[in-house]
Order: C-alpha cells, then sequence, then structure tokens
C-alpha cells in the first residue's frame, strides 16, 4: 500500500484505518512511504500497531521505500531497522 504527503496526527484515524483494512487482508503487508514528505510520533504509533496485528495474526507488515523525511525520525526513534522489516 502506497501512501503520500504528510501523516500526522490530523490523518491518525484514516492511516490507522487504512493499515488496519490492509493487515485483516489475511497476508504480509508492505507500506511504501516513498512520497511521504513528514511523519510525526501519531504515524509511527498507527504504523506499530498495524505491525502488532499483522504479527499476531501471522503475517508482516514492513516499510518500504522510505523517504528521508521519513527515515531521519525513525533513525531517532531507533526504528528503522524493526519496520522495514530487517
Amino acid at each position: 500500500m502506497v501512501f503520500n504527503g504528510d501523516l500526522d496526527f490530523s490523518n491518525y484515524a484514516d492511516t490507522l484505518a487504512r493499515l488496519r483494512a490492509a493487515v485483516e487482508s489475511g497476508r504480509d503487508v508492505e507500506v511504501d512511504l516513498a512520497d511521504v514528505r513528514f511523519v510525526d510520533s501519531a504515524a509511527v504509533s498507527a504504523i506499530l500497531h498495524a505491525r502488532r496485528l499483522a504479527i499476531a495474526s501471522g503475517h508482516r507488515l514492513f516499510v518500504s521505500g522510505m523517504s528521508e523525511a521519513v527515515r531521519r525520525p525513525l533513525e531517532l526513534m531507533g526504528l528503522v531497522d524493526l519496520i522495514a522489516g530487517r
């Protein structure tokens, strides 16, 4: 699934709903963030929540195509390796 623009508190509910729907499809989920310009802690929380749901259902959720605007905050949080599926 592909996201673009800003992922933040203002669109948290929509982001989480999209991620949940993808996880509930019953397969591994690749989240492409190459065109995302900004992420905040709410967006990271949504991704981590969906990742936990995927793992609980026996699947993977991982992030690919991280723009620098996404990669840098995730590096500071120590999450790049975790959510990149490494």
